[in-house]
């Protein structure tokens, strides 16, 4: 496993969760990471969490405990080796849900981690990958309390639409698009990305 003190942000690379890393994984839920909503919980076992979390039959859970259906998307791990660093969701659709809360793409980074530069380092691989998709924007959301996720978003280019508060927890959210037109886009797979509910300017 690499050195934690030593490792460098370009060294993490976005993979699919894979049994190697769980050891890793596991390390992480007890320093703190909160789980993602789109898997089992951790608590019906690992193997379990990790088959489940891109799985599109396992349904989201939501901040007001209800259960929604998946949009399509890929759900990565930011790793190094076999030290697993963080989250990354790459969201091919939207709901209205997703429109006022999650957007395009979310990231977490495990806490023994955060504030050396990883959250930039799982985004760029994320609008990159979200720019191989086809997309030519992306929506990013964070609390409006969260000054390194705001900065991060910031960084990458996002332009801030508007901040409001959250319909379930209250708290002030504030939304961003990043233009990913800067560099050419490659055909979609498969053709155009799907959008659910679309709405104007939404890839």
């Amino acid at each position: 496993m690499p050195d934690a003190d030593a490792l460098s942000p370009d060294r993490a690379l976005l993979r699919l969760p894979e049994e190697a890393l769980l050891p890793s994984y596991a390390a992480a839920l007890a320093e703190g990471l909160v789980p993602d909503g789109g898997g089992l919980p951790p608590e019906k076992g690992l193997m379990a969490h990790l088959r489940s979390l891109n799985d599109p039959e396992t349904p989201v859970r939501l901040p007001d405990g209800g259960f929604t259906r998946k949009v399509p998307g890929t759900h990565f791990w930011l790793a190094a080796g076999d030290m697993f660093i963080g989250t990354v969701n790459c969201r091919y659709a939207l709901t209205p849900y997703l429109r006022r809360r999650g957007g395009h793409v979310g990231y977490a980074v495990r806490p023994g981690l955060r504030g050396r530069g990883f959250a930039t380092r799982g985004l760029a691989l994320a609008l990159a990958h979200m720019r191989e998709r086809g997309f030519e924007r992306v929506l990013l959301t964070c609390r409006s309390d969260n000054t390194p996720s705001r900065r991060a978003i910031e960084r990458a280019g996002g332009m801030l639409e508007d901040e409001a508060p959250d319909a379930v927890s209250g708290e002030l959210v504030r939304r961003y698009w990043i233009a990913l037109r800067a560099v050419p886009a490659l055909p979609p797979p498969g053709g155009q990305p799907e959008v659910l509910d679309p709405e104007a300017g939404a890839a």
